[in-house]
């Protein structure tokens, strides 16, 4: 018996994922594929696309044909024109804002981030016109936040403080004397993704660590797939 198809609307909520999407992980044996030089916004989006509960979510409403006029649809690097294809690389979630801050969903094999993804809500931090300056500051630690005058401050001030609270735990340590926990994240991606692929903590230790002790090279890659999967689930808002 042929079942009858069912129109997509707005309303519609496919329960079943596309099975035809597949998430492509970079290739984890090539180093450049893992820069360690990315903007707070671009590692939220590798931790982000690589989330499961993400990707669920994008197989199941990338069915749906939410944005139906250009003026709707993002942003869109300038190498790309065809609005047919932009349209097909991102997807309208309820209550995406809330589950993981962003505005739409964007496909998980996009390996940057679109341009207005996050949601910015005052307080937020903001950057300085002079790029250079921005990395320097960045580097030292420092952010300018903006607040919205035509609301109560108390909140804002609050709010702000629990801003720079998340993105102290999450850049840097407490400890003034702290290394950039960022300069390790890329090794993190590359031993989750090689874990993903399907191989073993024992040779991933070895491949990527160059771990000669079975026992180490399995502890220790083990340990640093646990961080990564912190990260990855971690509420990145």
């Amino acid at each position: 018996m042929v079942k009858p198809k069912i129109a997509v609307s707005r309303e519609t909520v496919y329960r079943a994922p596309n099975r035809a999407w597949l998430w492509r992980a970079p290739n984890w044996q090539d180093a450049s594929a893992y820069p360690d030089d990315l903007q707070p916004d671009q590692w939220r989006w590798q931790f982000l696309r690589r989330n499961k509960s993400y990707q669920q979510d994008w197989a199941i409403y990338s069915q749906i044909k939410y944005f139906q006029w250009p003026s709707q649809l993002p942003p869109w690097p300038p190498e790309d024109s065809s609005l047919d294809e932009r349209a097909k690389r991102i997807a309208e979630m309820p209550g995406c804002r809330e589950k993981y801050n962003v505005e739409y969903l964007l496909d998980p094999n996009e390996s940057q981030p679109w341009l207005n993804l996050f949601v910015v809500r005052a307080p937020f931090c903001v950057s300085p016109y002079d790029g250079d300056k921005l990395g320097k500051w960045e580097a030292a630690g420092l952010r300018l936040i903006a607040f919205d005058l035509e609301q109560p401050l108390a909140a804002q001030i609050a709010e702000a403080h629990e801003l720079l609270k998340k993105l102290q735990e999450f850049f840097h340590d407490d400890s003034p004397r702290s290394r950039d926990r960022t300069q390790k994240w890329p090794l993190y991606l590359r031993i989750f993704d090689a874990r993903t692929a399907g191989l073993t903590f024992q040779k991933i230790g070895q491949s990527l660590l160059n771990k000669t002790d079975y026992n180490d090279a399995a502890a220790t890659s083990k340990q640093m797939y646990t961080a990564a999967i912190k990260l990855i689930n971690k509420d990145l808002a």
